[in-house]
């Protein structure tokens, strides 16, 4: 009798070795912060708590003087890249004249490199104000707009928390597991709440949780197949079989 009680016993705790607790969680969490500093001219807040599927504005921050010099020097590019063309014109004319001095041909070419460079300068600018306008602005599509922590006419610097927004275009299950149970896991299911799944492995960190320490964290993904569901974080009962 004792023996079939040890041996159910040692049964019992096999058969609930692979049941865990998980939450069942969005695939990435980012938390946007600002990279420029200014005065929040646009805030769409119908877009929060909800799953943006088509391209949409979501914040702006003021950019009108970006936007001023960034025409004049664009005009400014014109006139010069017309000056570079002239200048080289004249320099390669002037350096095929043999009765023209070394100096004199030096001095015309110093004048070409001197106008292409301040041609790359100023393509330089453009490109840099041309940065600092798109880091204004944010355009969200595919994405869960979970929080927006900033209002219009509020001004914010850099490092400023923006909003959060989330990946649900997959589900991801986290678990603890130990040497044994990863072995061979890419071959087993996963099953939710007593539900066979299409959980895959993604990810199996070989190192041992700091935490966890006789554990190693193994990631489950799935896509998800109803983005009209934004209630994660459920708590679910977790088997592999």
């Amino acid at each position: 009798m004792k023996k079939i009680l040890t041996f159910a016993l040692l049964s019992f705790t096999t058969l609930f070795a692979k049941e865990y607790m998980a939450q069942i969680k969005a695939y990435e969490m980012y938390e946007i912060k600002s990279q420029a500093s200014g005065v929040v001219d646009f805030v769409n807040k119908k877009l929060e708590a909800s799953y943006v599927s088509k391209k949409n504005l979501l914040i702006k921050i003021d950019s009108k003087d970006e936007i001023i010099e960034l025409k004049g020097q664009k005009n400014s590019l014109i006139a010069q890249r017309e000056i570079v063309r002239i200048k080289e014109k004249n320099y390669l004319a002037k350096n095929r004249i043999k009765q023209l001095s070394q100096y004199d041909k030096n001095n015309e070419k110093l004048s070409f490199l001197e106008a292409k460079k301040e041609l790359i300068n100023t393509q330089k600018t453009i490109s840099k104000l041309q940065n600092d306008i798109a880091k204004k602005r944010f355009d969200i599509q595919n994405r869960y707009i979970s929080s927006i922590d900033v209002k219009k006419g509020e001004y914010v610097n850099i490092g400023d928390k923006l909003f959060n927004m989330y990946d649900i275009s997959k589900l991801k299950i986290t678990l603890y597991l130990s040497k044994n149970e990863i072995e061979n896991i890419k071959n087993k299911t996963l099953f939710v709440d007593d539900k066979k799944t299409t959980f895959k492995v993604e990810k199996i960190n070989k190192i041992k949780d700091e935490q966890k320490v006789s554990r190693y964290k193994v990631e489950f993904i799935k896509d998800n197949t109803n983005k009209e569901n934004y209630f994660f974080d459920t708590v679910v009962k977790v088997e592999i079989k």
